[in-house]
């Protein structure tokens, strides 16, 4: 399945079957919006969601520490 069709079948490709054209579920919706996935199809927004946040969570304990340390 192409991942910029819009599909309402329950097959394992890239659109989240609901037949409408915003593909969320999955990987893509098939446009180049500025929306919460990355529009290349693999499914992977989560996870660099989750490790942007994990580097900005760990920035800040850092330089909370530096301030303490000094």
């Amino acid at each position: 399945g192409d991942y910029k069709d819009v599909d309402d079948d329950d097959d394992d490709d890239d659109d989240d079957d609901d037949g409408d054209v915003g593909n969320y579920g999955d990987g893509d919706d098939g446009d180049d919006s500025d929306d919460s996935d990355d529009d290349d199809g693999d499914g992977d927004e989560v996870i660099m969601v989750m490790v942007i946040m994990v580097m900005v969570i760990m920035v800040m304990v850092m330089v909370m520490v530096m301030m303490v340390m000094t």
